[in-house]
């Protein structure tokens, strides 16, 4: 087993405002996978962010993580523009 985790972090101070762990089944060991995404607090960046989680999911062979991941990502990145001032940054880990 191992662990997606999933966070979105919103201000000048970066407060983590939600996190997500998914767990997958892992079928060979490999390095641990990473990105971000810097977004603006406009209602557009949940779809971004939503998308841009689908794509690393894919990316890093984590298919079955993808709907539980977007829908999470979705509501933390509403709750940052609807809650919070300043630039979004998603973090993606793998």
């Amino acid at each position: 087993m191992s662990m997606s985790l999933v966070t979105a972090s919103t201000g000048l101070r970066s407060h983590v405002v939600g996190q997500i762990l998914v767990e997958v089944q892992q079928q060979g060991a490999r390095p641990m996978s990473y990105t971000w995404l810097s977004l603006d607090a406009t209602p557009m960046s949940v779809r971004e962010a939503r998308q841009a989680t689908r794509m690393f999911l894919q990316q890093v062979d984590r298919r079955m993580a993808e709907p539980a991941a977007a829908l999470i990502v979705s509501e933390l990145v509403t709750n940052s523009v609807v809650h919070a001032r300043g630039p979004i940054v998603l973090h993606l880990w793998d």
